[in-house]
């Protein structure tokens, strides 16, 4: 929780934010927050900047906003002296954000929540250091006060902005009373635990903590802490940290954020997971003897785990929300299962160059427990290098191919240094057009 450390300069700055989530708070509602917005003339909502979360937060509350008045949306990581309407904005593709993000995509909720409402987009930033910055924004919300109609501000700027004594004092000086929204501040999560009793807190008339996902750090130091018997918190863990990792995934890999949330079900859950397994995979697994080793639903977002999920999971199971957001989902046979799977695991060893290989033996007894083998390793191990022999395989032997195959090829792809982009993007475009079939062959009979 304290990487990167706090540069010396920004200590004190960052010192004032603790002091203000310190102060006593009592329990509120959702709704109650959403009032104190709809009464206010201007609303200081907080950012986390690396997140796209806090960008999500952002619209929801836009879409709480009455009609009454026009919008002003102040943004501190567009460069000050940038105005435009809403609808300029989701015109404006090469528009860029400070940190050289796209601000159609960074605001892509944002502007969506917007698109039918008077509204217009504010630029504040200023080089220079951050009280520079809380008077910029003071001065526009200021000049914006002096043009004739009636305005209903916004601004969505960085946590450590919104502490009393920085923005919103700002903000006072020009004789506004705004209404601070902290959303998923750290300092809060920590005092009321991974399970609040409530979301929403208020720790004054004007500032109030909205409590959303918990950060990363809480939950990865929870999820290593958690006993094997609390099933029910370690999933719900691992769902948040296969979410984040599917949206960070999908921005390194430059596709569409994925449009679906991963469900994981726990060892206890192996007889409704089967149940909604498609049929031939029914007739695969065993009822009565489960797999030791997550096991992903084809089609859905969806996994079944017999323990806690370590790093390859995790990975694992954000690659399988990308693959059940892709038009690859709706596929079946053979090849398409196949990318998907060599997908998942290519995805696992572009994070882990570490990670080791399996071999047919070692899968086999992980996929099928109790279960006599040595005839089906040993016609997989003579068949793989054939594939047009590959139709006379039956379901187990089927899966257990599928498995190592999957393996073997993203630990080659990944190692590979002329791997291209455009390579991992092929993996879930559907249909074989554009995907080089032959070449994936090569790659599995090389390695």
């Amino acid at each position: 929780m304290e990487v990167p450390c706090t540069p010396k300069h920004l200590q004190s700055y960052r010192q004032a934010w603790l002091d203000t989530l310190a102060q006593p708070n009592k329990e509120a509602t959702l709704e109650e927050m959403h009032r104190a917005i709809r009464r206010s003339n201007l609303t200081l909502v907080s950012d986390f900047h690396p997140l796209r979360r806090s960008r999500t937060g952002l619209a929801e509350l836009i879409r709480q906003l009455p009609d009454d008045k026009a919008i002003v949306l102040g943004l501190e990581l567009l460069p000050r002296g940038i105005t435009l309407t809403v609808g300029e904005a989701l015109r404006a593709k090469d528009l860029r954000l400070i940190t050289g993000q796209s601000l159609q995509e960074a605001y892509a909720p944002v502007l969506q929540a917007l698109s039918q409402r008077r509204a217009t987009l504010v630029g504040t930033w200023v080089d220079g250091n951050v009280h520079r910055r809380d008077e910029a924004a003071a001065k526009v919300w200021a000049r914006i006060n002096r043009k004739p109609g009636q305005f209903r501000g916004i601004f969505h700027f960085g946590d450590w902005h919104l502490a009393a004594g920085h923005l919103p004092l700002r903000m006072q000086e020009i004789g506004e009373s705004p209404t601070i929204i902290h959303q998923s501040p750290e300092p809060i999560w920590e005092r009321a635990g991974l399970m609040p009793s409530c979301n929403v807190f208020r720790m004054n008339a004007q500032h109030w903590a909205w409590l959303q996902t918990p950060p990363l750090g809480l939950w990865a130091n929870h999820l290593q802490d958690l006993s094997n018997h609390d099933e029910e918190s370690a999933v719900e863990a691992a769902e948040h940290l296969c979410e984040s990792a599917s949206e960070f995934l999908a921005e390194t890999l430059g596709l569409g954020p994925p449009s679906c949330r991963l469900t994981v079900a726990p060892k206890q859950t192996w007889d409704q997971f089967h149940a909604q397994l498609p049929r031939h995979l029914q007739a695969t697994f065993a009822l009565d003897a489960p797999p030791k080793i997550p096991i992903f639903h084809p089609r859905l977002p969806l996994m079944w785990s017999p323990g806690p999920l370590d790093l390859t999971h995790l990975i694992e199971g954000a690659a399988h929300c990308l693959n059940s957001s892709s038009p690859l989902h709706l596929e079946v046979g053979l090849r398409p299962e196949l990318r998907r799977q060599a997908f998942r695991s290519l995805c696992a060893f572009l994070v882990n160059p570490f990670l080791a290989g399996t071999s047919i033996e070692a899968l086999a007894k992980q996929l099928f427990p109790q279960v006599e083998l040595e005839s089906t390793v040993a016609k997989v191990d003579q068949i793989w290098q054939s594939p047009e022999s590959w139709h006379s395989l039956n379901n187990r032997e089927e899966a257990l191919l599928l498995a190592f195959l999957s393996r073997r090829l993203g630990q080659e792809m990944a190692a590979q240094k002329e791997l291209k982009l455009n390579s991992l993007q092929q993996f879930l475009e559907p249909g074989t057009q554009g995907f080089d079939w032959d070449a994936l062959m090569a790659i599995i009979l090389a390695a």
